[in-house]
């Protein structure tokens, strides 16, 4: 869940298949210092497995050649050292939370353990709700997203 630290949030574009599932926008939280290098990119959505969202782009590699790269594995390998067997993991489990404070370098073994069970969460939707910015399941009850016209961030308000 988006709680505590400030984050601002990044559309993904969604091919004409996955617009038919999931029918409004989706967007990937991040970390306000990463908001404007992330902004270079062309962001959009991959479901992975049944309900996964992730955040992708293409990105030139050292030989050359495009790869296919999610968002959370670009900040992780900016903020801090992967080893070749290290993945990007998410501490609370929303694929789509790509603020530095959820992201930290994993083996293979300790990332799948980490896995939440969106299943669980009490809503009619195919898919876990995506961030935006409008009141859903994934908040505690009786909290909001909130704008900050100061900061340009958004936050989440009791």
């Amino acid at each position: 869940m988006l709680t505590g630290e400030p984050f601002k949030l990044i559309e993904l574009r969604r091919t004409a298949h996955q617009r038919m599932k999931i029918s409004c926008s989706v967007y990937a939280a991040v970390s306000p210092e990463d908001f404007e290098w992330l902004r270079e990119y062309r962001w959009s959505l991959n479901i992975s497995g049944i309900k996964r969202l992730y955040a992708f782009t293409n990105v030139l590699d050292t030989k050359g050649k495009w790869r296919y790269m999610g968002m959370h594995r670009m900040i992780v390998l900016r903020s801090s050292v992967l080893t070749e067997e290290e993945v990007a993991d998410h501490r609370n489990g929303y694929t789509l939370d790509n603020r530095r404070c959820n992201l930290k370098p994993a083996s293979q073994s300790g990332n799948r353990k980490n896995r939440y069970p969106f299943e669980s969460l009490h809503t009619d939707e195919p898919f876990p709700p995506p961030y935006a910015p409008a009141t859903g399941p994934l908040l505690p009850s009786g909290a909001a997203y909130h704008y900050s016209k100061e900061y340009g961030v958004w936050r989440i308000v009791a």
